[in-house]
């Protein structure tokens, strides 16, 4: 997994991924590049960037573009970082069934709920 700007902003103009995201505005790229304390990773499949994974203070969020979805590319992207990284929870959307699917095939369990969300932890 390698880094790189640009391509996360077009990923994160993609209308399905804005949809899930918790914060629903654009970040601008003075934005991204402040949040110089999280470990952020472009995802690669077949040659190709296909997501990222965000890792801040334990809390892992992934996003697949449009076209590398259905290619098993965040779950294992997912066990990759859990093969590496202790105490990782993950925050989920209650509507968003993929993302709590994706979580659970990948080791993470429930841990509670909130109004909007429920939080799954590495096990």
């Amino acid at each position: 997994m390698v880094w790189d700007i640009p391509f996360v902003l077009r990923l994160m103009k993609q209308k399905s991924v804005k949809q899930w995201s918790r914060s629903r505005q654009f970040l601008d790229l003075k934005q991204h590049i402040e949040d110089i304390v999280s470990k952020k990773f472009i995802i690669m499949h077949k040659g190709r960037k296909a997501g990222m994974i965000r890792l801040y203070q334990g809390e892992v969020s992934i996003a697949v573009s449009e076209d590398s979805r259905q290619r098993g590319v965040a779950i294992s992207a997912l066990k990759q970082l859990c093969s590496k990284e202790q105490s990782l929870w993950a925050s989920v959307n209650k509507e968003n069934r993929v993302s709590q699917r994706l979580f659970m095939r990948a080791g993470f369990l429930f841990d509670y709920d909130t109004a909007e969300d429920i939080i799954y932890k590495w096990k």
